[in-house]
């Protein structure tokens, strides 16, 4: 038996394995990973399998608890894996299998072993130092001796923790139930020293008595992305990519090939990255590597160079050098007979059929939903949403009205869980996505939240719980008795009901919940207005906003109800403000009565008047700088405040400009600095001036051909 301590995800590690399983040529391997995905190691053979990838564990009734086995083509244990399987040699994994680790306690700190190393060897982190001692090596079988000899004398004189040893007895047990001349045994190198000692006997009494929990297993895509960060058995690199690159190219050639990929990137995106640029850049970290006294230059040493080279000072290119080189994109797959639950294949299928590519890099989609696929490609992402798997996530339009729809894209491997959690609703996405939400529709007691639901059942076009959900949404508006209830669920309603003109759903039922919406909103306004603190009034203007801007039938109710409402004596500046800013929008008030109200309430108390005046003009720099009088009126009252007021006010009216545009800034700028209208007025016409420009005036007209009479 020979035992191969290695790095989990180390290229390094992984090259040199290779070495020595060619020289050794075991007739039997053993790999640390759960026994319990025994009878899915043969697909790792299959040609649709392309790492990364992950082996994921969940008990059927709990998915959430998954546990993932990522493996990347760099791993040293996906190369033992398919070095087994394409030499006809048995492998089985070997450790504690999560059957039994599920029910065990998860409260022990994880073991650093390589930073205890790196310490000693004067490195600052574990993966730098791991990076010198092998990554760097072009595949040497004797790095494993070595390997085993600094983990024994760092674990002399210390015990495993519980869980430790439990693993490491187990492992124990299954290399003594295999049965070979030639055993490989390829673990985390922090175990090898364990995996030789200990009795059968000893091992046995420890195991006794573990729990057991049911437990399936399947593979799925993986990404750079997670596989950067920690797995689930507490393995991670920083750099994905990069090891990628270290894995398939012979160590003199990597730092030439690492930074043309480099400069090639940024040209492609429009950045300034030329071949003598190049041929620097790998002088500068061939250089640093010497002068750190390492036989070649490291990830740092390629990022130092290219951040002094390529950027000048410029933050940009770093990121997408990170993002693109040393962490990595990349999306894995596994083939088609690799067991999942039936509405994962059906959500393969459609993405298929319409055209819809799991990746992992984030991506716009833009939708125009009068083309017959990208209605049925938004009705599949919002489906997904209602059950959890957020492949997509919505954002707001601009233009072509309610036709149009854009999602930000990004397939994330967690989502395949997800599937597995939402397959108890169904085998398909219509079924399990109507199942769904006619369960929440009955289990859901707020008015904002069935209105959601509604809404997410209306663009998810779902026809079997379409009548359950508007038959809560109605028994439940008819009774809501919070008005903020009332006021958030209407902008909802009113957009469901402009829904017939793009999805061609039927949903006039809801012309009478509008309705008693806006009865219900328009007779409790006044009380609910009453009384409002600062952050009560804020949260108040914005409802008010949304319901105007949501409104296009009930209108003479409406503006009637704020028109009462902006009366009110002991209203809350914000909200007054603001009633008086929509009737003016609406017509319901002209600019000289505006003007006077605002004169009005600047009058009160410092404090009070800026929120008066942050209500009408916030986001609405416009109206200040085209009406002489709200200028005038704002003018005089900021000039006439003492210092104390003043300063008082300050932070008031600051907020307020803030939500100015710039232009609108730089306009009331002008207007402060000169102390008069930005234009003079035809009462101010200089006639003089004008006189000059007459007989050119009546050349011009004349055509040129003289003075004209």
């Amino acid at each position: 038996m020979r035992i191969f301590p290695i790095r989990h995800h180390g290229p390094g590690s992984a090259r040199s394995l290779l070495t020595a399983f060619e020289d050794y040529r075991p007739d039997a391997v053993l790999i640390e990973g759960p026994p319990d995905a025994d009878a899915l190691i043969g697909l790792a053979a299959s040609s649709g399998m392309q790492p990364p990838v992950a082996l994921v564990l969940y008990p059927p009734d709990e998915p959430r608890r998954a546990v993932y086995y990522p493996f990347a083509a760099f791993s040293p244990e996906w190369v033992a894996l398919r070095w087994a399987l394409q030499n006809g040699v048995p492998v089985r994994f070997m450790d504690l299998p999560q059957s039994h680790q599920m029910g065990l306690e998860r409260d022990e700190p994880d073991l650093d072993p390589l930073g205890t190393l790196a310490e000693m060897a004067g490195f600052e982190d574990g993966e730098r130092w791991w990076e010198f001692l092998v990554e760097q090596r072009s595949g040497s079988g004797e790095v494993f001796e070595a390997i085993a000899e600094a983990m024994a004398a760092l674990r002399e004189g210390r015990e495993s923790p519980p869980r430790e040893a439990l693993r490491e007895a187990w492992m124990r047990k299954t290399i003594r139930s295999v049965k070979a001349e030639r055993l490989a045994v390829v673990c985390g190198a922090w175990h090898a020293p364990a995996l030789s000692g200990g009795t059968a006997r000893a091992d046995d009494k420890l195991l006794k008595g573990l729990s057991k929990t049911k437990v399936e297993a399947t593979w799925v895509p993986w990404t750079f992305a997670r596989l950067a960060f920690a797995s689930g058995y507490g393995a991670g690199v920083e750099s994905p990519e990069y090891y990628t690159l270290v894995w398939e190219t012979p160590p003199e050639q990597l730092t030439v090939h690492w930074m043309s990929r480099a400069a090639r990137l940024l040209r492609e995106e429009d950045l300034s990255a030329s071949t003598a640029s190049s041929v620097e850049a790998v002088r500068l970290a061939e250089t640093l590597a010497s002068l750190r006294g390492l036989p070649l230059a490291g990830l740092a040493e390629l990022m130092e160079a290219a951040e002094a080279v390529f950027c000048t000072g410029v933050t940009t290119p770093m990121q997408l050098i990170r993002e693109r080189l040393v962490v990595g994109q990349r999306l894995g797959a596994v083939p088609e007979d690799a067991p999942t639950v039936p509405l994962a294949r059906d959500l393969e299928k459609l993405a298929r059929r319409l055209r819809l590519k799991q990746e992992a890099a984030h991506r716009a989609l833009e939708l125009d939903l009068r083309k017959p696929n990208d209605l049925e490609r938004s009705q599949l992402l919002h489906r997904l949403a209602l059950l959890d798997v957020d492949w997509g996530e919505l954002r707001e339009s601009r233009g072509m009205g309610t036709f149009r729809e854009t999602w930000g894209l990004e397939w994330k491997p967690e989502l395949a869980v997800h599937l597995i959690e939402a397959a108890v609703w169904g085998n398909t996405m219509e079924e399990a996505a109507s199942a769904r939400a006619s369960h929440d529709a009955l289990a859901l007691e707020t008015l904002p939240e069935v209105t959601e639901l509604a809404d997410q059942v209306l663009l998810a076009e779902l026809g079997v719980p379409l009548p359950v959900v508007l038959g809560r949404l109605e028994s439940l508006a008819a009774v809501a008795a919070d008005l903020g209830h009332l006021m958030d669920a209407l902008p909802r309603v009113a957009r469901m009901l402009r829904y017939p003109g793009v999805r061609g759903t039927e949903v006039s039922s809801l012309q009478a919940v509008l309705d008693g919406l806006v009865g219900r909103i328009v007779v409790g306004l006044p009380l609910a207005c009453a009384s409002l603190d600062d952050e009560a009034a804020d949260l108040m203007l914005r409802r008010l906003m949304e319901v105007d801007l949501a409104l296009q039938t009930h209108r003479a109710d409406w503006e009637g109800a704020l028109a009462g409402l902006a009366s009110q004596e002991s209203l809350h500046g914000l909200v007054a403000g603001r009633c008086v800013w929509i009737l003016l929008d609406r017509g319901g008030l002209s600019e000289e009565q505006v003007a006077v109200r605002l004169s009005r309430a600047l009058s009160d108390e410092p404090a009070a008047a800026a929120a008066w005046a942050e209500g009408l003009l916030r986001g609405n720099g416009a109206l200040l700088v085209h009406t002489e009088g709200l200028f005038g009126a704002l003018d005089d009252w900021v000039g006439a405040l003492s210092d104390e007021a003043f300063q008082t006010v300050l932070p008031l009216v600051r907020r307020t400009f803030s939500t100015f545009t710039g232009p609108e800034k730089r306009q009331l700028g002008e207007r402060a600095r000169h102390g008069r209208p930005l234009t003079k007025a035809p009462s101010e016409l200089d006639e003089e001036r004008a006189a000059r420009v007459l007989p050119v005036l009546r050349l011009l007209l004349a055509g040129g051909g003289g003075p004209a009479g």
